[in-house]
């Protein structure tokens, strides 16, 4: 049986903290980690994080398609 947590708080130091206790609880738990900001990252991922999604990478990517839809109509 495959543990799955997904950890979506809006503060990522409580998302680093939230993580800890999950792999310290359960260590074999997959982790998905949402944060804030995309300098987060590499933390969450040492930390332990089976993946990591970045609401600043997110958007700005949304943006940036959006950009050429309308640059293309």
């Amino acid at each position: 049986l495959t543990r799955i947590v997904v950890v979506a708080v809006p503060d990522d130091e409580v998302a680093q903290q939230v993580l800890t206790a999950v792999l310290e609880l359960h260590p074999e738990a997959r982790v998905l980690v949402r944060c804030r900001f995309e300098n987060q990252v590499p933390l969450l991922r040492r930390l332990g994080a089976a993946a990591v999604v970045s609401e600043e990478a997110e958007a700005s990517g949304r943006l940036l398609t959006l950009c050429r839809e309308v640059l293309a109509n």
